[in-house]
């Protein structure tokens, strides 16, 4: 599995908050890789053309994010989760005037494998 959350924290763009990396693919066994992410207040976000070779899930710690992937925009607020299946375009950004923590998580493109591939199915 190829570890984006590392390849990110390493060398995030100008202006984006660096993720805090919690656990690797390495670390996993290749299950998984986990970091914690503070966008800041009005994070205009990264533009929508960043496409994941893994499955990438986003679960809100604390205040609102706006997520859209494909054709689809969802907030979560905390306690929301979403998953963004491999291959599919997606953005991120807070639209509003308080911090938003993120819990992101890589998974490797095995979603049918572990039951999830019904996840999917609406985009």
């Amino acid at each position: 599995m190829k570890d984006a959350l590392t390849i990110y924290a390493n060398a995030a763009p100008a202006g984006d908050p660096a993720p805090a990396v919690l656990a690797t693919a390495e670390t996993t066994g290749g299950l998984c890789a986990l970091a914690t992410v503070t966008l800041p207040p009005h994070y205009a976000g990264p533009p929508q053309d960043h496409v994941a070779e893994v499955a990438q899930g986003c679960y809100a710690l604390s205040g609102t994010l706006a997520l859209t992937y494909g054709s689809r925009t969802v907030t979560l607020e905390r306690g929301s989760t979403v998953l963004v299946p491999p291959g599919v375009a997606y953005t991120y950004w807070n639209p509003t005037a308080a911090p938003a923590v993120v819990l992101l998580i890589s998974l490797p493109d095995r979603m049918s494998d572990v039951g999830m591939s019904h996840l999917t199915s609406d985009i």
